[in-house]
């Protein structure tokens, strides 16, 4: 082939790559708008269904609403599936002036990754090929100098899909009555700025105003090892604990500064995960699987009674307990779903208290390991991933964040915590002595 035959041959390579770049690029804004769309479009319905709902009263036209409002639900998991279609589909902008497109066929398999030069000082070499470049990249290959293949570091849709925030804060939780370095479990906060931590490895609960976080107090709870907590009812609390059949219901105070139990309250099983009811006097749990001399107990999610632990129902009969396995969090929503991660498979359920059925399952490239799930008073959703050491944002618009990678947080910390309190992020977890990592949430991510 002679020179200008290659020319010729690179010119047009150029051209098709450009064109196939501009289309992909096309393509992806226009599915964002469809998205966005559909959800305003899903938004208003809600809003109506509610209206007609309020306003009726005959049992059989009740009925027929509540089937258009299913209709609604599986409108919901089409919006989700197509979110999950375009995943293999990510732009982003690298250093250098490269804007690549990385088309990610299927997990595992050989990546095509094309890249346009619209640096001004690109000149054009001899061969015709200027700015353009291609590479294919195999599973457990290095990406080239200046290119970048890490999918966290991919935006999705347009979005920017990693947004690291800087740690604003570190506070210890060490105190003079601990035995060892603390293992934070889970935190919660009441209504008044408290902070309530589960210390697993000390056996305590400790508490501490956010605006004074030096002050600690703990609770002693030798020979008990308390695994989740939540706040139920105003400074009132509910805690787990291990390989124990009771759950710890406590006060606690700013003025002073303290935490007492006022109930022991017995259980018919080892409950790990807690999290507050739907309606009042109720707690919703979860059990891991058990085995004693009796029998094999499968793991289950169930709803408790406040006054004597009784199962009231159990929302783990439905086909989604299947995917239960070790966990011990949970998380109510407003709108009256409960939010079950599953360690194992990497994913979050969300699931109807009312009914047990599984609304959607949650799933992210980097959520491995998920352990607490918490929600803000936004409705964003927060999962810190002990495994790949991040803590993912889910916004109310359905947009998944990066917020904190292993990059912010101590070397040694795997994050089992997470909680929101006025913007601001409080993360803890195994390793770093126990320490709390505070991170500041910009205003377009806390309210969108």
């Amino acid at each position: 082939m002679t020179n200008q035959n290659r020319t010729e041959v690179s010119t047009w390579i150029m051209a098709e790559l450009t064109d196939f770049i501009s289309d992909v690029q096309t393509f992806t804004i226009s599915m964002k708008q469809f998205r966005l769309n559909l959800r305003a479009m899903e938004n208003q319905y809600t809003e109506i269904m509610h209206q007609v709902i309020n306003s009726l009263t005959g049992r059989s036209m009740k009925k027929k609403v509540f089937t258009l409002q299913n209709d609604l639900y599986a409108l919901k998991d089409e919006i989700q599936a197509l979110d999950n279609q375009l995943t293999t589909l990510r732009i982003s902008v690298i250093p250098r002036h490269y804007d690549p497109i990385v088309l990610d066929l299927q997990r595992g398999a050989p990546r095509l990754i094309m890249s346009v030069n619209r640096s001004k000082q690109c000149k054009s070499s001899g061969d015709g090929s200027a700015g353009v470049s291609a590479v294919v990249l195999h599973p457990g290959e290095v990406s080239p100098a200046g290119w970048t293949r890490d999918p966290e570091r991919m935006a999705l849709d347009g979005d920017i899909a990693k947004e690291n925030l800087s740690c604003v804060e570190v506070f210890p939780t060490k105190t003079d009555l601990d035995i060892g370095l603390a293992n934070i479990t889970s935190l919660v906060t009441s209504s008044d700025g408290l902070l309530i931590m589960t210390d697993f490895r000390n056996e305590s609960i400790k508490v501490t105003p956010l605006d004074s976080p030096q002050q600690i107090h703990e609770l002693n709870l030798q020979p008990n090892k308390p695994l989740s907590a939540t706040v139920f009812v105003e400074n009132q609390v509910a805690v787990t604990l291990w390989n124990t059949p009771m759950i710890l219901l406590l006060r606690v105070t700013s003025k002073p500064l303290s935490a007492q139990v006022v109930h022991r309250l017995e259980t018919v099983r080892v409950y790990s995960g807690v999290t507050k009811g739907a309606e009042a006097n109720t707690l919703i749990v979860s059990a891991n699987v058990f085995v004693d001399s009796s029998g094999v107990y499968p793991p289950t999610v169930d709803v408790i009674s406040l006054h004597d632990g009784a199962i009231l129902t159990s929302l783990s009969r439905e086909p989604w307990a299947s995917d239960l396995s070790w966990h011990h969090y949970l998380c109510t929503t407003k709108d009256g779903f409960v939010l079950v991660p599953n360690r194992t498979k990497g994913i979050v359920m969300k699931v109807r208290i009312s009914t047990g059925k599984q609304l959607k399952r949650f799933i992210h490239p980097a959520m491995r390991g998920p352990r607490q799930v918490t929600i803000d008073e936004n409705d964003n959703i927060y999962v810190a991933c002990f495994d790949s050491r991040c803590v993912l944002l889910l916004t109310k618009l359905g947009i998944w964040r990066q917020v904190v990678s292993s990059e912010e947080l101590p070397r040694n910390l795997h994050p089992h915590a997470v909680c929101v309190y006025q913007s601001k992020m409080y993360v803890a977890g195994k390793g770093d002595n126990g320490n709390i990592c505070v991170f500041s949430l910009p205003y377009f991510m806390y309210h969108q």
